[in-house]
Order: structure tokens, then sequence, then C-alpha cells
């Protein structure tokens, strides 16, 4: 059998308000598909079943955007020799795999988006990059990023400064 080298990183749990929040905006989502769903099957006339559906457009589908932004969890597999980058993005049970092919990977960047949030980005084959989590806290992403640069063997680049980019030795850090 042949070993393969693989990274896996697990977002974690939600917290208790994020998941008590996606319930609220789920319980809404589905009351409003209910009430389209009977009045369009009931056999009310079609102008009141043209209500609650343009009901359910206006507050249903926002709140299911509302209810999967909440709970929507993101997790990462790249497997290193077959150059291959696995996303899982899981809701409850319910789990879809994108697959990234990315044949080499050349470094991990840091760099600061507005209002304090810093992004992490593996990037491989030239131009091209994934784009890997957001952090609030910049030791955070450091860490991150510094981990991930050793376990792949790849290098670091700090752009957290516009214009000002600094390759990151990532063996003075430990």
């Amino acid at each position: 059998m042949k070993s393969t080298n693989q990274v896996k990183i697990y977002s974690g749990k939600r917290k208790w308000y994020e998941l008590l929040l996606a319930s609220i905006f789920y319980a809404v989502t589905v009351y409003t598909l209910l009430l389209f769903l009977f009045y369009s099957t009931i056999g009310y006339n079609g102008r009141e079943a043209l209500i609650k559906f343009v009901e359910f457009l206006y507050y249903g589908a926002p709140s299911l955007s509302m209810a999967l932004l909440f709970s929507v969890t993101k997790d990462i597999e790249i497997v290193v020799d077959s150059g291959l980058i696995l996303s899982y993005y899981k809701v409850g049970p319910f789990c879809k795999v994108k697959k990234t092919p990315a044949l080499v990977f050349e470094y991990i960047s840091i760099f600061s988006q507005e209002k304090g949030i810093y992004q992490t980005n593996l990037w491989y084959k030239g131009n091209k990059f994934y784009k890997m989590y957001e952090f609030e806290n910049k030791e955070d992403a450091f860490e991150f990023g510094r981990m991930l640069s050793l376990k792949l063997g790849i290098d670091l680049l700090d752009a957290t400064q516009k214009g000002n980019f600094k390759w990151i030795d990532i063996s003075d850090s430990l």
C-alpha cells in the first residue's frame, strides 16, 4: 500500500451562539416555505399563492443564506503527492467536496485586508492561489502560515504591508 503525504486542517465546531442564530434562520426559512406550500396546494386562489411565494423569496431566501453563513464549516485536506486540495464544506450531516488540482505548491502568503482581517493563501503554479482561511488576529494568521509552510516544505511570505513584502525564515520562528 502506497502512503501519501497529506495535511488535514479542521476548522472545528461552531460557537453555540452561531448555531443558535443558524437555527433561528433555518426556522424562518422552513416556516415561509411551508406557508407557500400550504397556500399553493390547499386550494386557495393563485393570487394568495403568488403572494406567499414572493414572501418566501423576500424572507426565506435571505434567511437561508444567513443560516448557511452561521452553520457551514470548511475543512481542508492537501494531498501533496497527487497535488490536490480538497475542500469539505459541511452543514450538519451534509457535505460538499470541492477538488482543486495544484501540481506544484510554491508558497504561503499572509496579507491584510480591510478592517484588520488577515487572509492566508496557498500559491501554486505561477499566479494561481487557493484562499485558505481568514483570521482576525495577525499572530494567529502567522502561526497558521508557519505550521502549514513547515508541513508542506514551502516558503512563507509576509504581505501584510502594501508594497513591503518580506519572506519569513520559518526556522527562526521555532
